[in-house]
Order: structure tokens, then sequence, then C-alpha cells
């Protein structure tokens, strides 16, 4: 028989929830906001104020931590270094979740979890790599090269 819990349930099962707000994190560290359903965002809060408060800290088990919950070590620093100064003289209220108008296309309650304070964003929009990068040949060159 299934009782009340007083627990956001996200997926169902906990394989699929671990996963799922572990891309939530690490897309919100990454880009320093993120827009998702109410309830994700609410259960976002909450798991990105520890972890923030565990970069403040930055004790080796904490790092630990954060190394578990993140899964990359780029990420790890960019938390103990530029948010932890970012949120030094702060005690806790790291983040906040602001209500966005309803999603369109079946009216699901969309919120947007950002940080409190303005911080450097780890990654910068648009990203090229060396080897990516195109060259624009004119129309011209190329009728040159097929004769």
């Amino acid at each position: 028989m299934r009782k009340r819990i007083k627990k956001i349930q996200l997926k169902k099962g906990s394989d699929a929830q671990k996963s799922e707000v572990h891309k939530l994190t690490t897309n919100f560290i990454k880009w320093g906001y993120i827009t998702t359903t109410e309830n994700k965002a609410k259960y976002l809060k909450g798991i990105i104020d520890r972890l923030t408060h565990k970069a403040i800290k930055n004790s080796q088990a904490d790092r630990n931590i954060l190394t578990s919950a993140l899964r990359d070590k780029k990420l790890v620093d960019y938390m103990t270094m530029t948010v932890a100064e970012s949120f030094k003289n702060r005690v806790s209220g790291f983040s906040t979740v602001s209500k966005l108008p309803h999603r369109q296309g079946d009216a699901a309650k969309i919120a947007q979890v950002r940080w409190v304070v303005a911080i450097e964003q780890f990654m910068k929009l648009p990203l090229v790599d060396e080897k990516e990068k195109v060259t624009i040949v004119s129309q011209e060159k190329i009728q040159e090269v097929k004769k």
C-alpha cells in the first residue's frame, strides 16, 4: 500500500531520478541558470545550495563530496574558486527560483533557477574547437576548382 511521503519525486525509479538530478546540476553550474519545470526547480535549488556550501568550506572531505556529485574535476575547481569567492560572505540562499509563464504545449508550470549574485559563467557561448572551424569560400572559387 502506498503511503504519503512529503518528498518531491521527479521520475519513477531511483536511477532515473539520480541521472536527471546530475544532468540538471551540471548544466546549472555550467551555464549559471536553468529553465525547467517547477518541481524540478524546487528540488534542484536545495541540491545547489548544499553543494555551494560545501564549496565554500572547501575541505578535502567537501571536495570529495563535490567530485562524487558533479563527476568533473573542472566543475569542482570552478565551484571552489569562482562560486565560493562570490558567496564567501553569505551563509545560505545561494540560488533563487523565479516562476515563469506556463509552457504553451502542455501548460506545465515553468520556473527558472539562477544564482543570487552574478557569477562569471563556466561555459561561454559559442564554443568552437580549433578543428571545427569552417572557412567560407566564395562561389567563384568553387567553380574554379570544379573546372
